[in-house]
């Protein structure tokens, strides 16, 4: 097999004939044993050719039904099962390889022999054959290493398609699952912005995701083109992308609406909050106008009520628009959030009625004890003014009762006796209101 295969890589035509045991056996019996010689050596030189001639066919042979074998498996169009039954061939394929080996290297140790014992002329044709087989050899084992990798790796390549292929579908699956239900109605501002931020989670994810489902798309262009199978095919694809748009579609409207829920009850908590604060601010205001201990005039005071009154009946208009506001919060509030924000409400709204009708009262005892006041001062005028008046008269009534030298006839004393009566009755009426 040495010589064959050095004269083939070499392809020199010169061999050392002695170096063949049975050629040497064959030139000793032409020097010894004379006319028999040449009819033993063609009979060697013809087994030598007829089991080098076997060799080769059935070196052949067996090249060309392992290149029919594989030329039947060299394809990657179709469904999976017959890959993999093509790949399981190849693989056993692939494992008569050593066989092979050893057919040639029989025919290598037959065309050894064989080399050795002919002419030169016919080494030539040896030779050719030699190199025909070789390269036939070379081709039938490249040829089973490439086949069985090609489709062991679009095999490989559509397991690991599958398995991703597999994953982002229970991860759709499960998406599903999440964003099925309708969305669940929260107590109150801070449990929906929590549902909120789970939501725009939950998008987060299926945005990333995306990257995932082209390369998804691109794996399966590239797998359709070599196998044709309608698992990826175009109408497979757009199923999985249509799939996907629609769980992405969902995650989207989810986020919207829980964003317009949770905008939505900020905004009237907002107002609620500075409709407390505007609360408090009025009731300090009364507060001040109640302390008895204030020095504020009483016109002042009752000015201050005044306008806490005119601030109460705008702040029923504001409570109004507040009642009016919170109907689109309750309706996206779970009912123990809307009992709460009703409650709310009622206790908002009773603080300010309590606050008008305090306000209210305390106006009008105000104004009571501000007319009563006005009715003293007035009447202390008029006291005044009669007392004045009283002593005038007392003044009067003195000098009539003065020792003169005028003599008064009997009319003028009962004149002046009828005035002393009715200066006494007067005096008699008004000391009641000067003990006043």
């Amino acid at each position: 097999g040495g010589v064959a295969a050095s004269a083939i890589d070499s392809n020199a035509p010169q061999l050392r004939v002695l170096e063949s045991s049975s050629c040497r056996a064959v030139l000793a019996e032409g020097l010894f044993g004379g006319a028999a010689w040449g009819a033993s050596s063609n009979a060697m030189i013809q087994q030598s050719q007829n089991e080098f001639d076997s060799s080769v066919e059935k070196a052949e042979d067996w090249m060309k039904t392992i290149q029919e074998r594989l030329r039947i498996n060299d394809n990657t169009k179709g469904p999976r099962s017959a890959l993999e039954a093509r790949l399981r061939d190849t693989k056993k394929i692939c494992e008569l390889e050593p066989e092979g080996r050893l057919k040639m290297d029989l025919v290598l140790m037959k065309a050894d022999a064989l080399l050795q014992c002919i002419s030169e002329e016919q080494k030539h044709e040896i030779l050719s054959r030699l190199k025909d087989i070789k390269a036939m050899w070379e081709e039938t084992a490249i040829y089973i290493t490439h086949c069985h990798s090609r489709i062991e790796w679009v095999w490989l390549h559509w397991s690991e398609y599958l398995k991703a292929q597999d994953e982002f579908y229970t991860w759709l699956h499960n998406m599903k699952v999440t964003l099925e239900p309708d969305i669940e109605l929260q107590l109150g501002l801070k449990e929906k912005q929590w549902q909120l931020s789970h939501a725009q989670v939950l998008l987060k994810d299926v945005q990333n995701r995306s990257s995932l489902l082209d390369r998804l798309l691109e794996e399966a262009t590239s797998l359709y083109n070599r196998i044709g199978d309608t698992s990826v095919d175009e109408d497979a694809r757009e199923k999985m992308k249509k799939e996907y748009e629609e769980i992405k579609n969902e995650a989207e409207r989810r986020v919207i609406l829980l964003e317009k829920i949770t905008t939505e009850h900020k905004l009237y908590k907002t107002n609620v909050d500075q409709f407390r604060l505007w609360l408090t601010q009025l009731t300090e205001r009364l507060n001040c106008c109640l302390n008895q201990e204030s020095k504020l005039p009483a016109e002042n005071r009752i000015k201050a009520l005044q306008d806490i009154t005119k601030d109460v009946r705008s702040g029923e208009k504001k409570l109004k628009h507040l009642e009016a506001q919170s109907i689109d919060v309750v309706q996206n509030t779970s009912p123990l959030g809307a009992e709460k924000m009703k409650a709310e409400l009622e206790e908002l709204k009773k603080l300010l009625e309590n606050i008008k009708l305090v306000s209210v009262e305390e106006e009008e005892k105000l104004l009571k004890s501000l007319q009563s006041e006005n009715t003293y001062h007035t009447q202390a005028r008029v006291l005044e003014t009669d007392v004045q008046e009283f002593q005038k008269r007392l003044q009067r009534l003195g000098n009539h009762f003065e020792k003169d030298d005028i003599v008064r006839s009997d009319e003028d004393l009962i004149s002046l006796w009828r005035e002393y009566l009715a200066t006494k009755a007067s005096l008699t009426a008004e000391e009641p209101k000067a003990e006043k």
